[in-house]
C-alpha cells in the first residue's frame, strides 16, 4: 500500500462482496501516513476537523468504503484505482455512497466499532451493513431491541450449534445488528425504534428482517475476532460468494456457514 496504492489496499477482502479494515498501526505517525495514502483534499480536511478521538473510526470507515468499492471495480477490471479517487458522501436518503466518475453508480454502506470498519459494495442496489462487538448485557437487548419471539429465535440458533458454539450473547447480538443492516438498506434507519423491525429465520444460515413498511431484507452473517472484542457483522444482499481452499474461515463461520 504504501508504495504502490494505486493497486492495494489496507482492507480485507471477505466472502459476500464486503470489505474488513483493521487499526494496523500503533502510533500517530503511521496513522498519518495511512491518512495522506487513502483520503483526498477535502476529506483530509474534514478529519482534521474530528476531534482526535474520533479520526481512527473515521479513517477506518474510509478505509473499508474505499478498499470495497476499488474490489468492485477492480473485479471488473477497471485497472489502477488510487484510494483519492473514490469518495466517499451520502445520497438524499441519508445513506452513504461513493463519489467520483468510477464509482458511478454503485451503492455503499459502512459501519465502524472500535478498531475495526466494515463497508460492503454492490452494483445491484441499496445494501446495508453493520458491526457490533458480542454484547456482555445480554438484558439490555431483550428489553430494548428484540421482541420476545426474537429472544425465542436467539435460543433456538444457540440449541442448533455444536459444542464450544459463539453462545446466546452472539446470537442476541446478531438479530439487532441484523436490524442495523436492514435499516441501513432501507435508507430509513432504525428511527429509535429497533422493536418495529421483526427478525426470523432464513434458510442457509441467514436472517430475513421484515421493516415496518412490509419490505424483506436478506441478512447474512459473519464473525471478526479483534484483539479488544468478538464483533458480528451482519450484511445484506447476495449469499456470500463460496471460499476456496486457500481460505481460512473462523471458526464462526465454520460452524453456522456464514
Amino acid at each position: 500500500m504504501k508504495f504502490t496504492p494505486e493497486v492495494c489496499g489496507i482492507g480485507e477482502p471477505r466472502p459476500g462482496g464486503w470489505c474488513l479494515a483493521r487499526r494496523r498501526w500503533t502510533d500517530p505517525a503511521s496513522q498519518e501516513l495511512v491518512m495522506r495514502r487513502y483520503l483526498g483534499a477535502a476529506e483530509r480536511a474534514h478529519y482534521e476537523r474530528c476531534a482526535p478521538r474520533a479520526r481512527t473510526g473515521w479513517l477506518l470507515g474510509r478505509i473499508a468504503a474505499k478498499d470495497a468499492v476499488r474490489e468492485l471495480l477492480w473485479e471488473s477490471g477497471a485497472g489502477p484505482v488510487f484510494p483519492a479517487e473514490v469518495s466517499v458522501g451520502t445520497d438524499p436518503h441519508g445513506r452513504t455512497r461513493p463519489e467520483g466518475p468510477l464509482a458511478a453508480g454503485l451503492h455503499l454502506s459502512l459501519a465502524h466499532k472500535d478498531h475495526v470498519a466494515v463497508a460492503l459494495a454492490h452494483r445491484a442496489g441499496p445494501v446495508g451493513i453493520g458491526i457490533e462487538p458480542v454484547t456482555d448485557d445480554p438484558r439490555a437487548l431483550e428489553q430494548i431491541a428484540l421482541t420476545p419471539a426474537e429472544c425465542r429465535l436467539a435460543d433456538g440458533l444457540q440449541a442448533r450449534e455444536a459444542t464450544g458454539g459463539t453462545g446466546r450473547a452472539y446470537w442476541l447480538t446478531a438479530l439487532w445488528c441484523a436490524k442495523e443492516a436492514a435499516a441501513k438498506a432501507a435508507g430509513s434507519g432504525l428511527g429509535g425504534r429497533p422493536l418495529d423491525w421483526a427478525v426470523t429465520s432464513a434458510p442457509g444460515g441467514t436472517l430475513r428482517v421484515e421493516s415496518p413498511d412490509g419490505r424483506h431484507h436478506l441478512v447474512h452473517l459473519d464473525s471478526v475476532h479483534d484483539l479488544s472484542a468478538h464483533h458480528v457483522v451482519a450484511w445484506t444482499g447476495p449469499p456470500p460468494v463460496p471460499r476456496t481452499d486457500t481460505d481460512t474461515p473462523t471458526s464462526t463461520e465454520a460452524t453456522h456457514g456464514s
